[in-house]
């Protein structure tokens, strides 16, 4: 669930009648106080793991990526959960405060922190135009 979502009640996917409130970053069934889940920001919940657990930012982040990935098989983890030579580039580039600067699917930036300008633009983390373009083409 998208955690922009005001909050406020709002409809379940295609069932008929079928509700949701959402009230920050809780969501509970429609009409009740039956905790449904959560919409916290991934980015989110690495800073509490980071804080709570006292460990470093770089080891929460690989019980989100690397160890879910191990976990599903090979089916995923044989493309997933990596950045390396023949696994999808999905990726987040954090800040070291865990903030996301920048969104990439296989290899294409999607999103790109408003700070930073528009996507596309400029270079990236000192990148050159030749290295993003080599970086977007998988090479």
């Amino acid at each position: 669930m998208d955690p922009n979502l005001p909050d406020g009640e709002h409809q379940w996917g295609t069932r008929p009648g079928a509700t949701f409130r959402k009230e920050g970053h809780a969501v509970y069934v429609g009409g009740t106080t039956t905790l449904a889940g959560s919409c916290c920001p991934l980015n989110e919940c690495l800073r509490n793991l980071s804080n709570y657990a006292s460990i470093p930012l770089p080891e929460a982040i690989l019980t989100t990526t690397l160890r879910p990935a191990q976990m599903l098989g090979p089916s995923i983890n044989e493309h997933k959960g990596k950045l390396e030579e023949g696994f999808d580039a999905d990726l987040c580039i954090l800040g070291w405060d865990g903030s996301v600067k920048s969104t990439w699917i296989m290899g294409q930036e999607v999103w790109r922190a408003e700070e930073l300008g528009d996507v596309g633009e400029g270079d990236y983390l000192g990148s050159t135009s030749a290295d993003k373009k080599a970086l977007v083409n998988g090479h």
